[in-house]
């Protein structure tokens, strides 16, 4: 034979060794390299209620296949996260926030407190509320945009509550405040029908369909004062009551239940002006504080 004829069966040898090699070494994935810790960038500080911060979080090392950071908030009603670890306070108190990488046992925590500035300081001036006595109380109109935990905690801060109506004179007494108030209220609930919303002290967040009147606030949790026996629902044009229909809607974090109460000040398609409406926590409205022996 050549060795014009013996270099094609050479090469043909050579390949059929290179190869399968090279398959091998293709077909064995990498080993993964797992995550040692996880750090942040703050262990703790201080936010008001509305305020945000960006926690940083560090694997090590730091070639670890994955990647991932999972955050956590121990209470949603004092302060979110999201998957990008900005953290949003939303209430007083103290709450954790755990950032955790997917193997899971090596965790780093950041605890995040919230700080929120007085009532009087903050938000109870004479230009931003209403104040109407009646029956031994004072109901106060305050006219700035509030989810319900922070409207709650504000009034708590001035030794009150949200709203307990127990009686339709003392509704129509509040629907009388209302109008002598003189606000221009602007803030609408999208999960309400559009429709404009005052806060009041309704909630069945303790238990689905069980609403009772909110009373005092200690950290990020409000107690009850009692059932609502007395409820105002919205009632459509057909004379059928559908509120409160806890329809899901959307939240800082997914879809949230309609926990609260709130009164229209606006008819939608489930109600009129003056009735109830159940409604998303996370809605921005004005609202009522009442106090007792004012």
């Amino acid at each position: 034979m050549s060795c014009k004829e013996l270099l094609p069966v050479l090469m043909s040898v050579v390949l059929m060794i290179v190869l399968p090699a090279c398959e091998s070494d293709t077909d064995n994935p990498l080993v993964p390299v797992e995550v040692e810790s996880i750090t942040l960038d703050k262990n703790s500080f201080t936010l008001a209620p509305g305020d945000s911060v960006q926690l940083i979080a560090t694997i090590t090392p730091a070639e670890a296949t994955d990647q991932k950071i999972t955050w956590t908030s121990g209470n949603l009603c004092i302060a979110h996260v999201d998957s990008n670890g900005w953290v949003k306070a939303m209430a007083k108190g103290d709450v954790t926030i755990t950032a955790s990488a997917r193997h899971g046992s090596r965790i780093a925590i950041a605890t995040v407190v919230i700080r929120c500035v007085s009532a009087s300081a903050q938000m109870i001036k004479p230009v931003s509320s209403y104040k109407l006595q009646y029956n031994g109380h004072a109901y106060i109109i305050v006219n700035r945009p509030s989810t319900w935990m922070e409207a709650a905690q504000i009034a708590a801060d001035s030794s009150g509550y949200l709203a307990a109506i127990d009686s339709e004179t003392e509704a129509h007494q509040i629907e009388r405040a209302i109008v002598k108030s003189g606000f221009a209220f602007t803030c609408a609930a999208p999960d309400g029908g559009g429709a404009r919303y005052l806060w009041i002290g309704a909630t069945d967040s303790h238990q689905e369909g069980s609403w009772y009147w909110s009373s005092t606030l200690s950290p990020g949790v409000s107690t009850t004062r009692g059932p609502c026996e007395y409820t105002n629902w919205g009632i459509n044009s057909y004379g059928q009551r559908i509120e409160p229909d806890n329809y899901p809607s959307p939240g800082p974090d997914g879809l949230v239940d309609q926990d609260y109460a709130a009164i229209a000040l606006d008819n939608w398609p489930n109600g009129k002006q003056y009735q109830w409406n159940d409604l998303n926590g996370f809605n921005k409205l004005a609202f009522i504080i009442e106090v007792e022996r004012q």
